[in-house]
């Protein structure tokens, strides 16, 4: 009986650590995946769509992020609709995303998923747009998801060739981490860190969070 008692004890003493460490990284891993795809996105949306931007597009595009800057997230949401039901090229796409993120601020995180999850099911983008846009959904649900439902959604998007696969796969191992799976977490993490041809903060962070659970050298 004591045995189990102190068994019983242990593992919930391990389960608090790792919430308190997911609690404390989770954040930090989720919002370095961000930096980086969207750091990426903004680099690819202005090669693709630089010749072709419209002046008047650019402006109520402008105009949209203003809001989005001042903290005016609800006129935001609704300037970038309206931008996507009109505006040519690229900017329809790039206001949807920003949409997504605006709802994201309000709190509205279910309206910002079905967007993404829009985008995503959209023919039209090019395929990097639509994995970029599964991996923001899978993004916001970071927090509440499981983590097969984060995997089934990021499925595409592991794949060796896929720009994505490295913010995916960190993803999924932070998700490891909230659910206390942290063997998972570890080889997962450690895969990640020592993956030569993944950007150099990813990497940094994967160390982290091996030190934090453990497990670094």
């Amino acid at each position: 009986m004591s045995d189990n008692l102190f068994r019983e004890v242990d593992e919930d003493l391990r389960k608090d650590k790792l919430q308190a460490l997911w609690k404390r990284y989770g954040a930090v891993v989720i919002a370095g995946c961000v930096a980086l795809v969207l750091g990426t996105a903004g680099s690819v949306f202005w090669r693709d769509y630089q010749a072709g931007q419209r002046s008047a597009d650019s402006a109520r595009f402008a105009a949209a992020i203003d809001l989005v800057e001042r903290g005016d997230n609800a006129a935001a949401v609704d300037a970038f609709v309206a931008l996507a039901d009109d505006a040519g090229g690229g900017y329809a796409l790039l206001a949807r995303f920003h949409e997504a993120a605006a709802r994201a601020e309000t709190g509205d995180g279910r309206g910002a998923v079905a967007v993404y999850d829009g985008i995503a099911a959209d023919g039209g983008p090019d395929q990097v747009y639509r994995d970029l846009a599964a991996l923001m959904a899978a993004m916001q649900l970071a927090n509440s998801a499981s983590a097969a439902d984060i995997e089934t959604r990021l499925q595409a998007l592991l794949a060796d060739d896929n720009p994505w696969r490295f913010s995916a796969r960190e993803l999924i191992a932070a998700v490891a981490v909230r659910e206390g799976r942290t063997a998972a977490a570890v080889e997962s993490f450690r895969t990640l860190a020592e993956a030569d041809e993944a950007p150099p903060g990813l990497r940094a962070r994967a160390r982290q969070m091996l030190d934090a659970l453990g497990a670094g050298e």
